[in-house]
């Protein structure tokens, strides 16, 4: 099983991928593609594990790998591993199980639900602005009123009137607004480079919460995430309506410096 496995991305023990419960460690990996064996240290005795991390790990980081270690020490297989799917109980496809698997992904009971579930609650504890708050959930609902969903309100009728304010290049939906458009992707790169973090941009926003918040374990630290989070949100949106109704620039390190001193008071 060692051999062909990959170590982060697939799932070994039990139900988890490692990559998703430890995020923070997955960033600072040189090897993200290692399989269980590459990363697994031959010796007598307990078990040895070489993680070959990028850079000496921080005191908050050893607690992680404690807890990493804790959970794939019990691990130990010789057997060869190979594909399986998991609804049924020999591990071989069938069109049959998959109707009822593909319904149960839709029910409260889902990882995708709970993981959802989740989120919401973490973005109420802001303690920020309230408006704020609400203005970011209704993000994530989707609900905000970015030009493509005024245009499917039939509030805009005009195709060129759906154009991104700041790169009028693509429609301004809500995942471009605030994540793939040019301007909005150098604030994100920007801040994440403050905080010491690496960004691949994620196909969502909500994609993206979800990776802040899995970040550390630490509440404190959660806490300023969440709040650098809603002030680049409450800070691209402001400058999207002063697009609109006022004067705007497309220098984005306007935009960027509102969440650093945030976290410097």
């Amino acid at each position: 099983m060692e051999q062909n496995t990959r170590f982060w991305h697939d799932k070994w023990i039990g139900d988890i991928v490692l990559k998703d419960k430890f995020p923070r460690l997955f960033v600072i990996s040189n090897r993200k593609e290692a399989s269980i064996k590459d990363l697994m240290v031959e010796a007598e005795g307990p078990l040895c594990w070489d993680f070959n991390w990028r850079r000496h790990l921080f005191v908050w980081e050893v607690t992680l790998q404690d807890e990493l270690l804790g959970l794939i020490d019990v691990f130990r297989v010789k057997n060869e591993d190979g594909w399986g799917w998991i609804p049924e109980n020999e591990g071989n496809f069938t069109v049959n199980s998959t109707y009822p698997f593909l319904v149960n992904m839709s029910s409260n009971d889902s990882p995708l639900i709970r993981v959802k579930e989740e989120v919401f609650r973490f973005i109420w504890k802001s303690k920020g602005p309230s408006k704020v708050t609400v203005f970011v959930w209704q993000l994530l609902l989707d609900k905000i009123p970015t030009r493509s969903n005024l245009q499917r309100r039939g509030m805009i009728l005009e195709v060129k009137s759906r154009g991104c304010v700041f790169c009028d290049s693509e429609v301004e939906s809500p995942i471009h607004l605030f994540l793939h458009c040019p301007c909005a992707a150098k604030v994100w790169y920007k801040v994440f480079k403050w905080l010491s973090l690496i960004l691949i941009l994620p196909p969502d926003v909500f994609t993206l919460m979800n990776y802040l918040r899995g970040l550390t374990f630490r509440k404190e630290v959660r806490h300023r995430l969440l709040l650098v989070w809603n002030t680049v949100i409450w800070c691209l949106w402001r400058r999207q309506n002063q697009g609109i109704f006022g004067d705007c620039t497309d220098d984005h390190i306007v935009v960027v410096e509102e969440p650093i001193l945030c976290m410097q008071r």
